[in-house]
C-alpha cells in the first residue's frame, strides 16, 4: 500500500484512520497477555492537525503516546487516553487525541447474562440494516463515484478505492467494503498482524462521504473527520484472510454550514455480526464547493439584499429632510386595517358555530373537535358581552350579510395579509367538513407564498 493513494486536494495525507489504527495497536501492546481480547471501544476522538506526508525521502517522525486512565475498572480492562503527534519544523504537533478501552472475554458468563444482551443488540443492528437496505433504492456507479469525490478534492487510488455494490436513499447509504489484501499490495517481508488495515478502516469512512454526495451525484465542499464520539471496534473479523468483504449501513446529515454527523454500522459479509458500530461521526469542511458547473446550480445561497445610501453632500436640504425622515405607512390606516382584520374573525367564528352541527362535530377528528369547542367558548363569550365586537352596534353589523361580506370583500383586496384571512375564513367551514383541503388550500397555490413574501419585502 502507498499513501499516495490517498491524497485531499492534491496533498498527501496520512489517514484519520491510519491515527485510530495506531492506538488499537498500540493498546494491544499494553494489554494483560493472557485474556483474549474481544474489541476496542474508543471515545471522543478529535483530530487536531492534518498529517501531511512529505514525499522526499526523509520521511518523517510520528509519536503514539498512550497513559493510563486513573479511574479506569480493572473489571472492564485497561483504558488509556492517546495522543498521535509529529514532528514537524522543528516541534511536536498534536494530530489526534482520544480515549480507548480494551474489552477482554469476560471471566464470568454470568457477569454477562450469558450473553443475551450482546446478542440482542446484534438483532437490532441487523434490523437496522434490513430495513436501511429496503430504502436504498438507487444504486451508485463505484467508479463514478470515486471520478465524482474527485472533483470533491479526494483522490483515491487503487488501495483505497474499496466500495462496492454501493445504494443510497438521501442520506442513507449501504454498500460492500472490499478488505484490503495485504499480501497482494506489498512484499512478503512487510506484513504485519493486525486488527484493521488502514486502507479498509478509510473505505469504511468512505461511506460516509457517499452518504453526503448522494452515491455521487451532488457535489460538496471537502470535508475531512473532525470528532468521533464512540467507535466500537471488533478485534477478529476485520482482516484478510479471515474476511474478504463487509456489509455497512450508514446515514449522515449536515448540521450548520461547514459540518456532518454520521452514525455507521458494519456487518460481515452474511450480515450475522457486528464488526464495527461507529455514533457520532463528526466531519468539518475545509474549503468551499469545488468551482464546477454541477457546484454553481447546487450550492447553498445565503439570503442577502444591496441596500443603496445616497451621499449626503449631494443633496440639498429638502432631499436631506426627506431621507432623514421616510414617509411611513399610515398609523390611522393600519389601525383601521387590523381592526376590520378582527371584526371579520370574529364573524367568521361565529359563522362557524352555526354551521357545525351536531353530526358534524360527531364526525369532526379529535384535534378538529377541539377547535369547533373553542370557537363555541368564544361564541359564549361574545353572547356574554365578554368580547371585542359585543356592543350592541357591531353585533348588527356582524348579522347584516351585505355589510359583513362587503367588509371581507375590502380586506380581501387591500393586501395579501388581507386575502390570507378572507380566503381561509371563507372556507372554514368547509375546512372542518372535510370538504376542503386545508393544506391545499394555503399552499397549493400561492397564497401563502404571496403573503409571506409580502411580509417580507414590508419589514425589510
Amino acid at each position: 500500500m502507498s499513501l499516495f493513494d490517498c491524497q485531499i486536494n492534491n496533498t498527501v495525507l496520512y489517514p484519520a484512520t491510519g491515527m485510530l489504527v495506531m492506538a488499537i495497536e498500540g493498546v494491544k501492546q499494553l494489554a494483560e497477555p493472557e485474556r483474549e481480547i474481544i474489541a476496542f471501544t474508543i471515545r471522543n476522538a478529535t483530530f487536531n492537525s492534518a498529517i501531511n506526508v512529505p514525499t522526499d525521502a526523509a520521511g518523517m517522525e510520528l509519536q503514539l503516546f498512550m497513559t493510563p486512565q486513573k479511574d479506569s475498572d480493572d473489571r472492564d480492562g485497561g483504558s488509556y487516553d492517546f495522543q498521535v503527534c509529529s514532528y514537524k519544523d522543528d516541534k511536536w504537533i498534536e494530530n489526534c487525541r482520544g480515549s480507548i478501552q480494551i474489552e477482554y472475554e469476560p471471566l464470568s458468563q454470568t457477569a454477562v447474562d450469558q450473553g443475551k444482551e450482546s446478542g440482542e443488540w446484534h438483532a437490532l443492528q441487523r434490523e437496522r440494516y434490513a430495513v436501511a437496505a429496503g430504502n436504498c433504492s438507487s444504486q451508485a456507479d463505484t467508479d463514478v463515484l470515486y471520478d465524482h469525490l474527485k472533483g470533491c478534492g479526494y483522490q483515491y487510488g487503487p488501495t483505497f478505492r474499496a466500495l462496492s455494490a454501493a445504494a443510497y436513499n438521501g442520506g442513507e447509504v449501504v454498500a460492500d467494503i472490499k478488505v484490503f489484501r495485504w499480501s497482494e499490495q506489498e512484499t512478503a517481508n512487510v506484513v504485519q498482524p493486525h486488527t484493521v488495515h488502514p486502507a479498509t478502516f478509510d473505505a469504511i469512512f468512505q461511506m460516509i462521504l457517499t452518504a453526503l454526495t448522494k452515491g455521487g451525484t451532488e457535489m460538496m465542499a471537502t470535508q475531512v473527520p473532525s470528532r468521533l464520539t464512540h467507535v466500537w471496534i471488533s478485534n477478529t473479523g476485520l482482516n484478510h484472510p479471515a474476511a474478504k468483504s463487509f456489509k455497512a449501513y450508514s446515514k449522515s446529515s449536515t448540521v450548520g454550514l461547514r459540518n456532518t454527523t454520521s452514525d455507521l454500522v458494519l456487518f460481515d459479509k452474511d450480515v450475522s455480526r457486528v464488526l464495527l458500530e461507529l455514533r457520532g461521526g463528526e466531519t468539518t469542511a475545509i474549503g468551499t464547493l469545488a468551482s464546477s458547473a454541477q457546484s454553481s446550480n447546487s450550492v447553498s445561497r445565503i439570503v442577502h439584499q444591496v441596500e443603496w445610501k445616497p451621499d449626503l453632500e449631494l443633496l440639498n436640504h429638502d432631499e436631506i429632510r426627506k431621507y432623514c425622515v421616510p414617509e411611513g405607512p399610515d398609523p390611522e390606516e393600519d389601525v383601521k386595517f387590523y381592526t376590520d382584520c378582527d371584526f371579520i374573525v370574529t364573524g367568521f367564528l361565529l359563522r362557524v358555530a352555526k354551521g357545525i352541527t351536531d353530526m358534524d362535530y360527531q364526525n369532526l377528528k379529535p384535534h378538529l373537535k377541539m377547535y369547533v369547542d373553542w370557537v363555541r367558548l368564544q361564541r359564549d363569550k361574545f353572547d356574554s358581552g365578554e368580547l371585542a365586537f359585543s356592543d350592541p352596534k357591531n353585533k348588527a353589523l356582524l348579522e347584516d350579510e351585505s355589510y359583513f361580506w362587503a367588509t371581507v370583500d375590502r380586506i380581501e383586496n387591500h393586501n395579501m395579509q388581507g386575502k390570507m384571512f378572507a380566503t381561509v375564513g371563507r372556507n372554514l367551514l368547509g375546512c372542518l367538513r372535510g370538504e376542503v383541503d386545508f393544506l391545499d388550500l394555503l399552499f397549493g397555490g400561492t397564497l401563502a407564498k404571496d403573503h409571506y413574501t409580502e411580509s417580507v419585502r414590508k419589514h425589510s
